[in-house]
């Protein structure tokens, strides 16, 4: 399967990748005039649905498997007498996946996103929004206003939550800002080891929002170069 060099390697990163397009791609299908827009915009949206519930409930059966391992063992090997019950782990609810699920997911996207690029109506500002364009390498560099250096940061999920790929080369660390919806980008941390885990609470159960990040190098605490292009992430509220 081909990607154009768009699409993340990991499994939530995919997850949020996916998320993302089903939110996003409504909006352009008009301008787009992309075939059979409806259907496209349902099968994006139920290929997102399915997916994040498959990773959902794979995580969730696994921790009811480690959880019966634990009990199996404590009810083998425990030198406790006397038959003290044991607490018995909860198991998950039933997985309701939204059909029809089909195979190969983001071969099928993969192909939307041809026709989305094939439209006469497409151009940069609507490939970054869906992020369709090729991802950049996790390093600094040189950018901005002539040669001055500047971070290139990567955005994954890690557990849920935004991980900021950089990386350090000759500086002391960077400076991050960050936008959370309001529009405006603030100070979020000064990070010196990469990679940076925003730890950020997370939205409500249910709910989404995107989140956007920009950096800059810092030398002896002040900044050097210029600031990153911004990259975003979609959040997504979870169960604790």
């Amino acid at each position: 399967m081909s990607n154009g060099g768009y699409l993340p390697r990991s499994e939530p990163g995919k997850r949020e990748w996916l998320e993302n397009l089903a939110v996003t791609l409504p909006k352009y299908t008009q301008e787009l005039e992309l075939p059979d827009a409806a259907n496209v915009v349902a099968r994006v949206a139920r290929h997102a649905k399915n997916f994040a519930l498959a990773l959902d409930g794979a995580e969730a059966y696994s921790k009811y498997t480690s959880a019966l391992v634990a009990l199996k063992v404590l009810m083998r090997d425990s030198d406790k007498t006397g038959g003290a019950e044991l607490t018995l782990p909860k198991p998950p609810e039933p997985v309701v996946f939204e059909g029809p699920v089909v195979a190969g997911i983001f071969e099928d996207t993969s192909k939307i996103v041809s026709d989305i690029k094939r439209s006469k109506k497409y151009n940069e500002v609507i490939g970054k929004d869906l992020r369709i364009l090729p991802l950049p390498e996790a390093g600094g560099g040189a950018g901005g206003s002539g040669d001055e250096p500047r971070p290139v940061l990567v955005v994954e999920l890690q557990t849920g939550r935004p991980n900021i790929l950089w990386k350090k080369g000759k500086f002391d660390g960077i400076k991050i800002h960050v936008d959370r919806g309001s529009g405006k980008f603030e100070f979020l941390a000064i990070d010196t080891h990469p990679d940076y885990l925003d730890t950020h609470p997370l939205p409500e159960l249910g709910k989404a929002e995107i989140w956007k990040y920009m950096a800059i190098y810092l030398k002896k605490d002040a900044e050097v170069g210029d600031w990153s292009e911004p990259v975003q992430i979609t959040v997504t509220g979870r169960p604790t």
